[in-house]
């Protein structure tokens, strides 16, 4: 168990690299930012706004867990308007005031960390979230059955399959 997720549970290894996936981008784009003949100081910006991003992006997922699922859908959604905003905004003004060079490095520097660790948190919520399709039908007939509805036929012989002997019902 090496890495800590947002709620308190501990990965493997490989959680781990996806979780730094943002990294690998931001040491990608160096080289490319170096090779197209770019400023330093624009990757420097890209790297700034991304960890940025990052960092109230953290902050967020964990307020998140502390409220309600409505308030923390809510919440979650206004942080990501708010910071894709804010990197625009700030963006536009680099290139209006400062290096329009500079603003196009730094955008494609955060673009590539932004897009690298979004694809390091699909791969950390699938390798965090793996439920077998017995486990996923137990679950669902769990919930149907604490809310007095009735599953599906299908997810009965699943849910049965999955659930240990003796245990007919969810325990509340």
């Amino acid at each position: 168990m090496i890495a800590p997720t947002i709620d308190g549970r501990e990965t493997g290894v490989g959680a781990f690299v996806a979780s730094l996936l943002g990294l690998v981008g931001l040491l990608v784009a160096l080289p490319i930012v170096l090779l197209a003949g770019a400023p330093f100081w624009g990757w420097l910006l890209g790297v700034g706004l991304w960890i940025l991003n990052w960092s109230v992006q953290l902050f967020t997922g964990r307020l998140s867990l502390r409220i309600s699922a409505p308030a923390a859908v809510g919440v979650s959604g206004i942080s990501f308007m708010a910071r894709a905003w804010l990197v625009a905004i700030l963006l536009f003004v680099v290139a209006l005031r400062f290096s329009q060079e500079a603003a196009l490095a730094a955008a494609g520097v955060f673009l590539a960390a932004f897009t690298f660790d979004l694809a390091g948190r699909a791969i950390l919520f699938g390798l965090t979230q793996q439920q077998s399709p017995e486990e996923s039908a137990a679950v669902a007939a769990d919930a149907n059955a604490a809310a007095g509805e009735i599953p599906a036929p299908w997810t009965q012989d699943l849910a049965a399959q999955a659930r240990p002997a003796g245990r007919d019902r969810p325990s509340e």
